[in-house]
């Protein structure tokens, strides 16, 4: 299927089985730095968190870390630190053309009242403590992220990948199509403070070179 099939506004179909899941047409179309328009059904665990106050649009990521909860960023939903409330919104999942949620595989409202905010996050997006969780309104029936062992820490020069609908630069428009960025290098403390973290023992810092983590991604 071809990523031009997501215009015609139909629910996104997963590949079968004896599917590779690989994408046809011209080839990756470099949006974001370093990244490319990902394969059906690849990331059902990633989220597009939309408000319908604000017309459905898109305006964070989310990774679905239980079948009950996702996982974002604090200042996408913490509203004692903006003039727009984003505290409750949907969450669109498994699918790719953010601003469409009707091509996902499910949309599941999030429940204001169970929204937790980390209790150390003061409105600083590099604090180290940008981080929330919102209830479903119900149970996802897609597969969560597998989360690695809290034992199991991650060292600079390892490789990641970045997921997400980010902009192609400071104030460009949110990428229409999930991007994603793989073999992307995680950098030393150093590197995580000329980005502004004040605390780096808290914070990951990925995306220096040639791929990059791009404003608006959100997660």
């Amino acid at each position: 299927m071809t990523l031009a099939a997501w215009t015609a506004r139909a629910q996104l179909s997963c590949p079968t089985a004896d599917s590779d899941g690989s994408s046809e047409g011209t080839g990756p179309m470099p949006l974001v730095a370093g990244g490319v328009p990902a394969e059906a059904c690849r990331y059902p665990y990633m989220a597009s968190l939309s408000n319908k106050n604000y017309g459905g649009a898109h305006i964070c990521g989310g990774t679905l870390v239980h079948e009950s909860w996702i996982l974002t960023a604090a200042s996408c939903v913490d509203k004692r630190f903006s003039n727009r409330d984003f505290a409750s919104p949907d969450a669109s999942l498994n699918g790719l053309r953010q601003g469409m949620p009707e091509t996902f595989q499910e949309n599941i409202p999030t429940v204001e009242a169970d929204l937790q905010i980390h209790p150390e996050y003061d409105g600083d997006p590099v604090s180290g403590y940008n981080v929330a969780l919102l209830r479903l309104e119900s149970p996802s029936k897609q597969p969560p992220i597998k989360l690695i062992a809290p034992d199991e820490g991650l060292e600079a020069g390892e490789l990641v990948g970045l997921i997400g609908w980010g902009r192609s630069g400071g104030t460009g428009a949110f990428a229409s199509t999930l991007l994603e960025a793989t073999d992307v290098e995680l950098e030393g403390p150093d590197v995580c403070a000329d980005f502004g973290a004040k605390d780096t023992a808290k914070v990951f810092c990925a995306g220096a070179g040639d791929h990059a983590f791009c404003q608006g991604a959100g997660w």
